[in-house]
C-alpha cells in the first residue's frame, strides 16, 4: 500500500510490502486447506487389501513377496517394494505415519518443483508460499483424496508414483537449465535412481513418463544443438522397465480373475469409451474455479520469473500443438481402464484418476499461460498510480484465491470428517482388540463399523465370510474366519 513521507508530502510506493501481504494471504489460505488434511492422517486406519499385503509379507518373507507378486499378481515392482517396507512395522500403529509421510512428501515434491521452475528469482519465503498454494490447489482438486493419502495400497501405487514423478521432473528441469560444463555426478545419479523406480508404480503413468522424457530430449537438443546422452540413457531405462512391468506374468493372472465381458479387451469399445471418458474427465475436473484462478495468478505474478521463457505461449499454433499432445496423453492414461475392465470400471474416479489429473493441470496451465501472455501489455503497466492500482488488485486476487481454497468441497469435507474421525478410530481399535484376543478356530463375530466418515473410511467386512476382505482380516489376525454380526 502507498506510504506518505511526512517531511516531503510525497507518496512512496513500496512493492515489497504488497508482495509480503500477498504471500501471507496465500499462506493463510493454504494453511486452512492443508492443516486439516494433515491432522486427518492421525486417524487413518487399515482396511481391506492392507491386511492381505502385510500378512503375506510377514508370513512368507520380504524378498519372496517381490518375486511372488511379480509372478502371480502385478508387475508394479516399486509399489510392491514400498508396501513390503511398510509391512515391516505394526500395521495399525504405523498406519497414520504412512499417511502422514505420503502427504508431507507430496508437499516436499511440489516445493521441489516450484524451486526448479523459479530458479534463483524467488526468495525462500516466496517459494514456500507459492508451493503451499500450489499444493493446496492440487491436493484439493484430486479426484480421490482418500485413496491418495489415507489408504496404503492407493498411496503406494499411485500417490508415491506422483511424488517420484514430480521429484524426477524437478531434477530434469535443473539439468536442462544447467550451464554448459556444470557437471554434478550426485545430481545425475539421483535422476537415474528415480528413473529406475518410476515405471514400477502403475501402468497409468507410462504415457506421462514417455511424453515427459521425449519432450526433454527435444527441448535440450534444440537448446544445445546435440543430444544429451544421459537423457537417451533414461529413455532406454524407461522403455526396458516399462516392458518388464507390462510383461509380468502376474498381470495376466490378475486379469483372469475379472468377469468375462464382451467389452473387455475389446478395441472398438475401449477406443470409443475412452474418448467419451476423456471429454467427461476434462469437463468434470477441469471446471474448478480455484484451479483456473490459481493457474492465471501463477502466470500473472510470475511474469518477471518467466521473462524470456515459455515464448511459445505467444504463438497460437504452438499452444494448440501442446494441447493436442496433452489431450492425447490424457486419453492414453484413461485407455487401460476401459481396455482391461470394459464396461465394468472398477477404479471409477479414484486413484488412477489422480494420476490423470496431473495432465489436466498441465492443460489448464498451458491455456492460462496463453491468456496471460496475450494480456501481458495491459497487466504490465508501470508507474506509481498503476503500481498502486495493481497492488489493490493483487491483494484482492490473493484474498479471492484464499477464499476459494477454503470453500473447496474437499476442504469442507475434511473439516466435517475431523469431527467424526475420533469415534471412527475408537470403533476400529475396539474391533482390533477383539480380533487379537479371539480364538483361532471357528467363526469370529465382530460389530460392524457404524461411524463411517467420508474421506477416511474405506471399507468394512462383508456378511459372506468367504469374501476376500474377510479372508484378508482372518489371515492377518491368524483366524479361521471373520464376519460382522447381523
Amino acid at each position: 500500500m502507498p506510504k506518505r513521507d511526512v517531511s516531503s508530502g510525497i507518496i512512496v510506493y513500496k512493492p515489497e510490502n504488497r508482495v509480503l501481504r500477498v504471500l501471507l494471504i496465500l499462506l493463510a489460505g493454504a494453511a486452512v486447506a492443508l492443516l486439516p488434511r494433515i491432522a486427518l492422517t492421525f486417524y487413518a486406519f487399515p482396511s481391506a487389501d492392507d491386511y492381505c499385503i502385510v500378512a503375506e509379507t510377514r508370513d512368507d518373507g520380504f524378498w519372496w513377496m517381490q518375486v511372488h507378486s511379480y509372478l502371480t499378481w502385478t508387475g508394479r515392482y516399486s509399489a510392491v517394494l514400498l508396501e513390503s517396507i511398510f509391512s515391516q512395522f505394526d500395521l495399525i500403529s504405523s498406519y497414520p505415519w504412512i499417511a502422514l509421510s505420503t502427504l508431507l512428501l507430496q508437499l516436499a515434491a511440489i516445493r521441489m518443483l516450484v524451486t526448479s521452475v523459479a530458479g534463483k528469482s524467488l526468495s525462500s519465503l516466496q517459494i514456500t508460499a507459492v508451493a503451499m498454494f500450489v499444493a493446496a490447489v492440487f491436493i484439493g482438486g484430486l479426484p480421490s483424496i482418500i485413496e491418495a493419502f489415507y489408504w496404503m495400497p492407493g498411496a503406494a501405487s499411485y500417490q508415491w508414483g506422483i511424488i517420484n514423478y514430480l521429484a524426477w521432473l524437478s531434477l530434469l528441469i535443473r539439468r536442462v537449465n544447467r550451464e554448459e560444463g556444470d557437471s554434478r555426478a550426485w545430481h545425475d545419479a539421483a535422476i537415474v535412481v528415480l528413473t529406475i523406480f518410476l515405471p514400477g508404480y502403475n501402468e497409468v503413468s507410462a504415457p506421462i513418463v514417455f511424453a515427459t522424457i521425449g519432450a526433454f530430449i527435444l527441448v535440450d537438443r534444440s537448446k544445445r544443438g546435440r543430444t544429451d546422452r544421459l537423457l537417451v540413457l533414461l529413455l532406454g531405462i524407461i522403455v526396458l522397465l516399462t516392458a518388464l512391468c507390462f510383461a509380468a506374468p502376474g498381470n495376466g493372472n490378475r486379469s483372469g480373475g475379472y468377469p468375462a465381458l464382451a467389452s473387455r479387451h475389446n478395441l472398438p469399445f475401449a477406443v470409443i469409451e475412452t474418448a467419451r471418458q476423456t471429454a467427461r474427465f476434462i469437463l468434470n475436473f477441469g471446471s474448478s474455479p480455484v484451479l483456473w484462478a490459481g493457474a492465471l495468478a501463477v502466470w500473472w505474478w510470475g511474469a518477471r520469473v518467466f521473462a524470456g521463457r515459455f515464448n511459445w505461449l505467444g504463438r497460437l499454433s504452438h499452444v494448440g500443438a501442446v494441447l493436442v499432445c496433452l489431450v492425447s496423453v490424457l486419453y492414453l492414461t484413461l485407455f487401460p481402464l476401459y481396455w482391461e475392465y470394459g464396461e465394468m470400471n472398477y477404479t471409477g474416479e479414484g486413484r488412477t484418476y489422480n494420476v490423470t489429473y496431473m495432465v489436466l493441470c498441465a492443460m489448464v496451465l498451458t491455456v492460462a499461460g496463453a491468456i496471460v501472455r496475450a494480456l501481458a501489455g495491459p497487466l504490465s503497466a508501470t508507474g506509481t498510480t498503476a503500481d498502486v492500482r495493481r497492488g489493490w488488485v493483487e491483494l484482492t486476487v490473493a484474498g479471492l484465491l484464499a477464499g476459494l481454497l477454503i470453500a473447496l468441497p474437499s476442504t469442507r469435507q475434511t473439516y466435517e470428517t475431523l469431527q467424526t474421525a475420533p469415534a471412527y478410530v475408537k470403533e476400529e481399535q475396539a474391533r482390533a482388540r477383539v480380533l487379537r484376543r479371539a480364538p483361532s478356530e471357528g467363526v469370529v463375530f465382530v460389530d460392524s463399523i457404524t461411524v463411517r466418515p467420508a474421506g477416511l473410511f474405506w471399507g468394512d467386512l462383508e456378511q459372506d465370510e468367504s469374501h476376500w476382505i474377510n479372508v484378508c482380516y482372518a489371515k492377518y489376525y491368524r483366524l479361521q474366519s471373520v464376519r460382522p454380526r447381523l
